[in-house]
């Protein structure tokens, strides 16, 4: 990055930002301070665009201009005791009065038209009261009558580590869960709560998606930079942000709503700061400025909606699966065809089973500044070799070969492969396949 010399003016951007920018362009991590000055860039100013460009070439560079289109289907609405501030579901707010609840017919009716449609992943959404029981009888049913390579992710309430096994036993892929900005003082959610549901995820072999939301004007970037972080460490396979609605009625409502070149600016960010760890970057809701800013996943939406007043979100707010295929080639997208890859679950296992591991395996992968493109092999491998076991059991961390850590352990070819601190590659590409069999051997399965 640079100065472009325009009618005889140079264009600028600040040193700092420019430094950070190229460092993320570069495959390096940035960290929270770097992060939080991306945030607070004037999204009327150069480095605006320049920090959008910077996360959409990421993405595409990753996903090869590939879009996915995760479809939800809301199951029920009716008057919540949580009153979060910001949802039209909260029992004080007398936005939402009566009882509505879609039949265990209706539910797969609407997930298989979007199958049909052209869905990548099929969302089932509740509300936090929503009886567990019934969810899993629903779940059961719509399982049997998707495709059976079609991921389900849940997206209800909190759960336990042995709720989280009967999702896995009822079909579920996935979950959609989040620790929500302000959570406990903006919700009625106990925190505690929900940080133990996300580490319930992780212990499980559900993947897990995760969104930085719902974003307001009163937020700083340090509360922003918090959950992108927190997603990341989560090891969540998606990640999204999403803007609140103020829905007319529910008290967060009066402080009003952000811009959509804000939304893209946290998009932009969240993609950079999660790197090469996610399978997928969303945006909710679905908007262009935002995919030209890094994400290349949105949502369609059937059924109840928090962020609605009508009991029909596709008679709404909601997007059909067309109107999101449309906006993902507007953006330059190619949809993609078939089921997503994003979630695995379980099924990560069914070819090839590495067994539980008995002891957590760090893989460092050292290259060169700029990545060459064996360098840039090198950690696909091992990031491929990592999906084969349980979520968060394997970390792969990409360092610069002339660091301090790369001297620390004697690089002197790229790509150097290191495991548990034992060099294991010099001057090679690693396979998958290899790798595999090494982090097996070295965690004792």
């Amino acid at each position: 990055m640079g100065r472009n010399n325009l009618g005889g003016a140079h264009v600028k951007i600040d040193p700092k930002i420019e430094s950070i920018l190229n460092k993320a362009l570069a495959g390096k991590e940035i960290n929270r301070e770097e992060a939080v000055e991306l945030v607070k860039i004037n999204e009327h100013s150069y480095e605006m665009y320049a920090l959008m460009s910077v996360a959409n070439t990421l993405t595409r560079r990753q996903f090869g201009n590939k879009g996915e289109i995760f479809a939800q289907v809301g199951i029920n609405v009716w008057p919540c005791p949580r009153n979060c501030g910001f949802c039209s579901f909260g029992a004080d707010w007398n936005v939402i009065e009566s009882r509505v609840e879609l039949s265990l017919e209706e539910v797969v009716e609407r997930a298989k038209e979007f199958e049909n449609a052209g869905a990548n992943a099929i969302f089932l959404m509740t509300t936090a009261d929503y009886p567990f029981d019934r969810y899993i009888k629903i779940a059961k049913a719509v399982r049997k009558a998707l495709a059976p390579d079609m991921p389900m992710v849940a997206n209800i309430g909190d759960f336990t580590e042995e709720q989280a096994t009967e999702l896995l036993d009822a079909g579920f892929q996935g979950v959609y869960h989040v620790f929500r900005l302000r959570e406990g003082k903006d919700t009625g959610i106990d925190p505690a709560s929900r940080l133990r549901t996300l580490e319930a995820i992780k212990n499980s072999a559900l993947d897990l998606s995760y969104c930085v939301e719902p974003i307001g004007p009163e937020h700083p970037p340090e509360e922003l930079v918090e959950e992108m972080f927190r997603g990341k460490e989560l090891g969540a396979v998606n990640c999204a942000s999403m803007w609140r609605v103020p829905v007319p009625g529910v008290p967060l409502a009066k402080l009003g709503k952000i811009s959509e070149l804000a939304l893209a600016k946290v998009v932009a960010v969240t993609r950079i700061v999660v790197g090469n760890s996610i399978r997928a970057m969303g945006v909710h809701e679905p908007r262009m400025l935002p995919l030209l800013a890094g994400a290349n996943q949105i949502y369609a939406e059937t059924g109840p909606n928090p962020r609605d007043t009508v009991e029909d979100t596709s008679r709404g707010r909601g997007f059909s699966v067309e109107t999101c295929k449309n906006m993902l080639k507007e953006a330059g997208y190619i949809p993609l065809e078939g089921p997503s890859k994003v979630f695995q679950g379980r099924w990560r296992f069914k070819e090839k089973n590495p067994g539980e591991l008995k002891s957590n395996v760090r893989v460092l992968v050292f290259g060169t500044q700029p990545p060459c493109a064996r360098c840039q092999q090198a950690e696909r491998e091992a990031r491929q070799a990592a999906e084969k076991f349980p979520p968060g059991r394997v970390t792969v961390e990409k360092h610069d070969a002339l660091s301090e850590l790369g001297q620390k352990y004697g690089v002197m070819l790229t790509p150097t492969v290191v495991v548990n601190g034992k060099t294991v590659a010099v001057g090679r590409v690693l396979k998958e396949s290899e790798l595999v069999e090494i982090i097996k051997k070295e965690a004792g399965v």
